[in-house]
């Protein structure tokens, strides 16, 4: 039995978020957009989201062992403390962004396939740690390429997603 896949003419439909999201509750109906405008938008409703994922701290304290129904829920979503890893050194470094890849591969189901680079500080003196993320988005009925330079600052210890624009 063939299966119905939409085609490239066809809209796609934005996160369940952005459409509960009324970001202009006057506008009684809402403007059909393009695809290449629903892509961009689901581009920025990724980033987003990666950077609440990214920003979020998995509590400290560790559920029950008889919950073993909770590993993979929200009950664990964001990433560990990461104040005891030392991010001037390339191994922590890589073993960090390995974790952060495995974390949003679990939790960002949009993605087909998450790699994580980490780059290098053009300043010897900046301790801000740099990662880029290069994903497959699905996009039905392919998928598209989409990269996110990322920062961890060190004085915030904030992460911060930005989109990169490719082809």
């Amino acid at each position: 039995m063939p299966v119905n896949r939409p085609t490239t003419t066809q809209a796609l439909t934005p996160s369940l978020l952005d459409r509960l999201i009324d970001y202009d509750p006057e506008q009684k109906v809402e403007p059909v957009m393009s695809r290449s405008q629903v892509i961009r938008e689901l581009r920025e409703s990724v980033r987003r989201d990666l950077e609440v994922l990214l920003n979020t701290r998995i509590r400290c304290e560790s559920r029950p062992v008889e919950w073993t129904l909770a590993d993979g829920t929200v009950i664990n979503y964001g990433i560990p403390d990461y104040s005891g890893i030392n991010l001037n050194s390339e191994d922590d470094q890589h073993a960090f962004a390995k974790q952060i890849q495995k974390i949003i591969m679990h939790y960002e189901t949009r993605f087909k396939s998450v790699k994580i680079d980490v780059l290098k500080n053009e300043d010897s003196f900046d301790r801000t740690f740099r990662f880029r993320i290069d994903a497959l988005l699905k996009v039905e009925p392919a998928v598209k390429p989409v990269v996110f330079d990322s920062s961890l600052e060190n004085a915030s210890r904030r992460f911060m997603v930005r989109n990169i624009e490719r082809g």
